[in-house]
């Protein structure tokens, strides 16, 4: 799959420059529709990666006065500047770097809820949203900046196997697969028809690794996923289930509490240490470090 992370820093020079782009926002007509001009700039200081804001795109999903959405891409890109055509009834916009074409993220466009994004199956691509109200579009067509935040958690999981002993066991003698799931985590982001945020049902994320082939002590589970935090409505913590496979494809499973809750805008970097209690193919997790990783964005 390939690697995409999405989010938009601009120094702020780039900013001011930008959004010092002046003009009156034309507006223009086709049949009963009117249409009008929207220019913006985008900042995400808060995100912890990088992309080029010249290449990533970044939708508009405009809702109007009877809460119906439809959705666009910029037809320009220049400078760090986004330029859209949006309804003249537009009341309310959610830009979002996951369009509804995108097979492994799920957007929805309903009445109730408005707008929600599903993830569908695993995947590596960041989420991220900012909106605004068209009371906050500039009268003189001047470049409106919006704030993108990132919606997900991002996992990374390491596994190590050790004999009763304590030395480090060659995984391929045994096992074929492994695979960690994450309960209780948020299924859905979602705005509703008042324009609210937030998260909403309780789901399992599973993630699951590669098949070992090559000799190694140690197992790669998932590298720099994306999934929803976790839905604190019903627990507080993020229980782990691991799930390994031997070559005959007998599965073991044992779960422990993580004891947090993970958080949106967050890596977090997951060691597992399992212990096989020769008694064939039984495990015991020792236990999970977890390393917050923080990314650098000067």
């Amino acid at each position: 799959m390939k690697k995409s992370t999405y989010c938009i820093l601009l120094t702020s020079l780039l900013l001011a420059a930008a959004c010092s782009t002046h003009g009156t926002a034309p507006e223009t007509e086709a049949g009963d529709e009117t249409y009008r001009e929207l220019k913006v700039c985008t900042s995400a200081p808060d995100l912890k990666s990088l992309v080029d804001p010249a290449t990533d795109m970044i939708y508009a999903y405009t809702f109007d006065s009877e809460h119906n959405v439809s959705w666009t891409g910029p037809s320009s890109i220049e400078n760090g500047i986004y330029t859209y055509t949006v309804s003249g009834d537009m009341q309310f916009i959610v830009f979002c770097n996951i369009s509804p074409e995108n097979s492994a993220i799920e957007v929805n466009t309903y009445v109730d809820n408005p707008f929600s994004l599903t993830p569908r199956y695993q995947t590596d691509e960041d989420m991220v949203t900012g909106t605004t109200t068209a009371d906050m579009i500039p009268e003189d067509g001047s470049a409106l900046n919006i704030h993108l935040n990132r919606i997900t958690s991002k996992v990374t999981a390491e596994l190590t196997v050790k004999t009763p002993e304590g030395e480090l066991l060659d995984l391929t003698g045994f096992m074929r697969t492994a695979s960690i799931s994450l309960s209780p985590q948020s299924a859905s982001y979602i705005i509703k028809g008042d324009y609210s945020a937030g998260y909403e049902e309780s789901t399992t994320f599973t993630l699951t690794g590669g098949v070992l082939e090559e000799s190694a002590t140690s197992y790669q589970i998932c590298n720099d996923m994306s999934v929803l935090p976790t839905m604190t409505q019903v627990s507080e913590t993020t229980d782990l289930t691991l799930t390994l496979t031997d070559s005959e494809g007998q599965e073991t499973a044992m779960t422990k509490n993580l004891g947090y809750a993970l958080e949106p805008n967050k890596h977090y970097k997951l060691s597992i240490s399992v212990t096989h209690d020769d008694t064939g193919f039984g495990f015991r997790i020792d236990d999970i470090i977890t390393e917050d990783i923080e990314i650098n964005l000067n």
